[in-house]
């Protein structure tokens, strides 16, 4: 008879009152159930005595667990399967994301953009005319293809972006390939008419950012000529957007501008630019100096610690006006981040081929070009493309790597000495999680 055990990604939180003691996730299959001190038990020591008893008068339970993955063969190593279903990932040439920056010129002056100002290009004819060719090369052997339209800011180039997306479609289309694209943009240059353009080109996500009300926006976020603020523009952008193209709106925050970011909520809202009517949705994002030339004074910026409590303190808010959040925080498996993928580029003005968008501007980060593909007689394309979580003494011990999937690789790489803070980061962000998922279940 086959012997079981429990899942090393198995992860419990303890309750505070109600009728269960702990809350369990497995960070392997996704699932979550609510469990009693036995229970727990049974699954931490998994006594083989215990575990009998069960599968003789108990069935349907231990049928339950094996199925979702609380109980697993005996005989299968779990890191496996993960390096396994990673490798997958990493190396499957089904699905071609590229995000594309066809200008890194941009018309905002954002205090802590990590982006080199001093450079300032724009995508030439012989480039996209090399990026047609590169997708049309690799798509016979993909069943999805996605662009990520990035900068500086894209819409300045939007003639770029209607000639190469018109491409893609169609090439997409005669090879029975799905396609899909977004944009990252500051969302200053939108109108009704260039929104439905969007829309002909299969752009169906934006991410834009707003910083606060307007009067903390704008001494953030202004016009990198005139130094006026952008908040009104923006604002405008996203009344256009409602009902027409999904937002994800991302507020940057630190210490400076978190106390009052509940009155941008209560903006949002009563402008019905967020509600339960509608699909855009909120996330904060952590302000780092990615490159060491942010100009912000570094002591403002949050510890992960302390954004992890501005986290949960924004999903309540949503929570309690039934308002959408981002999907990132469902105790999903994931795979690593698509940088470190064999089939994911990020492609500058100049048709260098780069893995991260940290950096897109520069000569730092490049792993190829256009003609030749990647190039791994560089070290960046080396680093890159041979990056393993699994391999990495913490990860491979710890029971919620297929969900964190070792966290953003560039960090990892290049500031291995915050992997302690950040995996305390995680540790109590998924506390957090699976916590807020008994609350959801119980509304």
């Amino acid at each position: 008879m086959k012997e079981y055990k429990g899942s090393r990604y198995n992860h419990f939180v303890r309750l505070q009152g109600g009728i269960f003691d702990y809350i369990a996730g497995n960070a392997y299959s996704g699932n979550i159930m609510l469990a009693d001190n036995e229970l727990i038990d049974l699954l931490q020591n998994c006594d083989q005595k215990g575990l009998k008893y069960v599968r003789k008068y108990n069935r349907d339970l231990f049928a339950y667990l094996i199925e979702n993955g609380y109980l697993v063969d005996a005989a299968i190593n779990e890191l496996d399967l993960v390096r396994i279903k990673f490798g997958a990932s990493k190396y499957s040439k089904n699905n071609m994301h590229l995000t594309i920056v066809p200008t890194d010129k941009c018309n905002l002056g954002c205090i802590y953009c990590y982006e080199n100002k001093s450079v300032g290009s724009r995508m030439s004819k012989n480039t996209i005319e090399r990026i047609k060719r590169f997708v049309k090369d690799g798509i016979n052997d993909l069943s999805s293809f996605e662009v990520t339209w990035y900068g500086g800011e894209p819409l300045l180039e939007i003639e770029a972006i209607e000639e190469m997306s018109k491409y893609f479609i169609d090439l997409a289309n005669t090879n029975n390939v799905t396609y899909s694209a977004n944009m990252i943009t500051n969302g200053t240059l939108l109108s009704e008419e260039l929104v439905n353009i969007l829309l002909r080109l299969k752009i169906n996500y934006l991410q834009i950012t707003v910083d606060g009300i307007k009067d903390i926006h704008d001494s953030r976020r202004f016009y990198g000529l005139n130094n006026e603020g952008s908040f009104c523009d923006i604002i405008n952008a996203l009344k256009i957007c409602l009902g027409k193209i999904k937002v994800g709106i991302r507020v940057n925050v630190d210490k400076t501008n978190i106390t009052r970011y509940h009155e941008l909520m209560d903006y949002f809202y009563q402008e019905k630019i967020i509600g339960p009517n509608c699909e855009n949705v909120v996330s904060l994002g952590l302000v780092k100096d990615w490159t060491g030339s942010v100009m912000m004074n570094k002591d403002n910026m949050f510890s992960f610690d302390e954004f992890r409590f501005w986290s949960s303190d924004l999903k309540k808010i949503l929570s309690r006006n039934n308002m959408a959040q981002h999907n990132c925080a469902e105790f999903n498996p994931k795979s690593p981040c698509g940088a470190v993928s064999v089939s994911n580029y990020l492609i500058t003005p100049r048709g260098d081929l780069k893995k991260c968008w940290i950096h897109v501007t520069g000569k730092d980060g490049i792993v190829g070009n256009l003609n030749k593909g990647v190039d791994l007689g560089r070290l960046d394309a080396v680093k890159w493309l041979s990056y393993d979580p699994t391999s990495d003494e913490k990860c491979s011990e710890c029971s919620l790597l297929p969900i964190c999937a070792g966290g953003c690789p560039y960090d990892m790489m290049t500031k291995p000495d915050r992997k302690e803070e950040y995996c305390k980061y995680i540790a109590k962000y998924y506390e957090g999680v699976l916590a807020d998922a008994v609350l959801l279940d119980n509304k």
